[in-house]
Protein backbone atom coordinates (compact mmCIF):
# COMPACT_ATOMS: atom_id res chain seq x y z
CA UNK A 1 0.00 0.00 0.00
CA UNK A 2 1.35 3.64 -0.67
CA UNK A 3 1.47 5.94 2.20
CA UNK A 4 -1.10 7.98 1.39
CA UNK A 5 -3.92 5.11 1.13
CA UNK A 6 -2.72 5.03 4.74
CA UNK A 7 -2.63 7.73 5.68
CA UNK A 8 -6.31 8.42 5.32
CA UNK A 9 -7.07 4.99 6.36
CA UNK A 10 -6.10 6.27 9.33
CA UNK A 11 -7.17 8.91 9.32
CA UNK A 12 -10.83 7.76 8.91
CA UNK A 13 -10.78 4.77 11.23
CA UNK A 14 -10.32 7.61 13.78
CA UNK A 15 -12.80 9.96 12.52
CA UNK A 16 -15.36 6.67 13.04
CA UNK A 17 -14.89 6.12 16.66
CA UNK A 18 -17.36 8.73 17.21
CA UNK A 19 -20.43 6.68 16.45
CA UNK A 20 -18.87 3.22 16.64
CA UNK A 21 -19.41 1.08 20.10
CA UNK A 22 -17.50 1.55 22.90
CA UNK A 23 -16.17 4.43 22.08
CA UNK A 24 -19.36 6.53 20.26
CA UNK A 25 -18.97 9.94 21.88
CA UNK A 26 -21.71 11.38 19.24
CA UNK A 27 -23.91 8.59 19.89
CA UNK A 28 -24.18 8.85 23.50
CA UNK A 29 -23.88 12.41 23.40
CA UNK A 30 -27.44 12.30 20.64
CA UNK A 31 -29.10 9.41 23.41
CA UNK A 32 -28.73 11.64 26.43
CA UNK A 33 -29.80 14.39 24.48
CA UNK A 34 -32.95 12.14 23.20
CA UNK A 35 -33.22 10.01 26.67
CA UNK A 36 -32.32 6.97 24.35
CA UNK A 37 -30.42 4.21 25.13
CA UNK A 38 -26.77 4.87 24.73
CA UNK A 39 -25.50 1.39 23.45
CA UNK A 40 -28.80 1.17 21.92
CA UNK A 41 -28.22 4.42 19.68
CA UNK A 42 -24.05 3.75 19.18
CA UNK A 43 -25.56 0.26 17.42
CA UNK A 44 -28.12 1.87 15.17
CA UNK A 45 -25.83 4.56 14.50
CA UNK A 46 -23.20 2.26 13.46
CA UNK A 47 -25.38 0.03 11.54
CA UNK A 48 -26.66 2.79 9.72
CA UNK A 49 -23.37 4.29 9.23
CA UNK A 50 -21.80 1.12 7.85
CA UNK A 51 -20.56 2.31 4.69
CA UNK A 52 -18.45 5.23 6.88
CA UNK A 53 -16.54 1.67 7.96
CA UNK A 54 -16.34 0.48 4.64
CA UNK A 55 -14.84 2.84 2.57
CA UNK A 56 -11.38 3.09 4.57
CA UNK A 57 -10.63 -0.53 3.35
CA UNK A 58 -12.07 0.64 -0.05
CA UNK A 59 -9.34 3.56 0.00
CA UNK A 60 -6.78 0.69 0.90
CA UNK A 61 -7.60 -1.53 -1.64
CA UNK A 62 -8.08 0.78 -4.77
CA UNK A 63 -5.92 3.52 -5.44
CA UNK A 64 -7.59 5.40 -7.55
CA UNK A 65 -10.04 6.21 -4.79
CA UNK A 66 -7.73 8.67 -3.34
CA UNK A 67 -6.90 10.03 -7.01
CA UNK A 68 -3.85 7.84 -7.85
CA UNK A 69 -3.62 6.49 -11.43
CA UNK A 70 -4.96 7.68 -14.49
CA UNK A 71 -7.85 9.92 -15.25
CA UNK A 72 -10.11 6.86 -16.69
CA UNK A 73 -9.64 4.56 -14.02
CA UNK A 74 -10.14 7.31 -11.31
CA UNK A 75 -13.63 8.56 -13.19
CA UNK A 76 -14.76 4.43 -13.25
CA UNK A 77 -13.55 3.63 -9.47
CA UNK A 78 -15.32 6.60 -8.29
CA UNK A 79 -18.53 5.87 -10.14
CA UNK A 80 -18.38 1.97 -8.97
CA UNK A 81 -17.68 3.34 -5.18
CA UNK A 82 -20.86 5.65 -5.15
CA UNK A 83 -22.72 2.83 -6.41
CA UNK A 84 -21.15 0.22 -4.14
CA UNK A 85 -21.80 2.54 -0.98
CA UNK A 86 -25.39 3.35 -2.09
CA UNK A 87 -26.72 -0.89 -2.71
CA UNK A 88 -25.13 -1.07 0.58
CA UNK A 89 -26.79 1.66 2.40
CA UNK A 90 -29.89 0.36 1.10
CA UNK A 91 -29.36 -3.21 1.62
CA UNK A 92 -28.52 -2.42 5.43
CA UNK A 93 -31.26 0.10 5.93
CA UNK A 94 -34.07 -2.20 4.12
CA UNK A 95 -35.35 -0.10 1.78
CA UNK A 96 -35.02 1.07 -2.06
CA UNK A 97 -38.50 1.81 -4.31
CA UNK A 98 -40.09 -0.31 -1.33
CA UNK A 99 -38.82 -2.61 1.76
CA UNK A 100 -37.07 -5.04 0.39
CA UNK A 101 -37.00 -8.75 1.93
CA UNK A 102 -34.07 -10.75 3.47
CA UNK A 103 -33.33 -12.27 -0.04
CA UNK A 104 -33.15 -9.10 -2.03
CA UNK A 105 -30.95 -7.21 1.15
CA UNK A 106 -28.69 -10.35 0.50
CA UNK A 107 -28.09 -9.71 -2.66
CA UNK A 108 -27.88 -5.88 -2.30
CA UNK A 109 -25.35 -6.58 0.17
CA UNK A 110 -23.26 -8.96 -2.19
CA UNK A 111 -23.21 -6.44 -5.05
CA UNK A 112 -21.88 -4.11 -2.81
CA UNK A 113 -19.19 -6.34 -2.04
CA UNK A 114 -18.58 -7.23 -5.62
CA UNK A 115 -18.76 -3.43 -6.94
CA UNK A 116 -16.79 -2.22 -3.29
CA UNK A 117 -13.51 -4.81 -3.45
CA UNK A 118 -13.70 -6.56 -6.69
CA UNK A 119 -14.39 -3.64 -9.22
CA UNK A 120 -10.95 -3.83 -10.34
CA UNK A 121 -12.43 -7.76 -12.29
CA UNK A 122 -14.25 -6.93 -15.09
CA UNK A 123 -16.87 -10.01 -14.44
CA UNK A 124 -17.70 -9.31 -11.24
CA UNK A 125 -18.50 -5.58 -11.98
CA UNK A 126 -20.56 -6.74 -14.28
CA UNK A 127 -21.92 -9.49 -11.72
CA UNK A 128 -22.86 -6.62 -9.10
CA UNK A 129 -24.57 -4.62 -11.42
CA UNK A 130 -26.68 -7.25 -12.99
CA UNK A 131 -27.62 -8.44 -9.51
CA UNK A 132 -28.39 -4.25 -8.45
CA UNK A 133 -30.73 -3.87 -11.85
CA UNK A 134 -32.37 -6.97 -11.53
CA UNK A 135 -33.39 -6.24 -7.82
CA UNK A 136 -34.56 -2.54 -9.09
CA UNK A 137 -36.41 -4.35 -11.94
CA UNK A 138 -38.14 -6.33 -9.19
CA UNK A 139 -38.83 -3.47 -7.06
CA UNK A 140 -40.21 -1.03 -9.46
CA UNK A 141 -42.56 -4.21 -11.21
CA UNK A 142 -43.66 -4.24 -7.14
CA UNK A 143 -44.37 -0.76 -6.76
CA UNK A 144 -46.26 -0.53 -9.83
CA UNK A 145 -48.47 -2.86 -9.41
CA UNK A 146 -49.25 -1.89 -5.72
CA UNK A 147 -50.26 1.18 -6.42
CA UNK A 148 -52.41 0.27 -9.46
CA UNK A 149 -54.20 -2.05 -6.90
CA UNK A 150 -54.49 1.13 -4.73
CA UNK A 151 -55.86 2.96 -7.46
CA UNK A 152 -58.26 0.32 -8.54
CA UNK A 153 -59.66 -0.07 -4.75
CA UNK A 154 -60.04 3.48 -4.61
CA UNK A 155 -62.02 3.57 -7.59
CA UNK A 156 -59.37 5.56 -9.34
CA UNK A 157 -58.43 4.94 -12.91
Amino acid sequence: MRDLNIGWFIYWCGILSFISPPVAVGAFVGASIAGASPMKTAFTATRLGICTLVLPFMFAYNPALVLQGEPVKIILAMITALIAVGTLASGMAGYLLRELNWVERGLLLLSAVLLGFMSTNWWMLAAGLTIIISVLLRQAILVRSYSKTVAQWQGVR
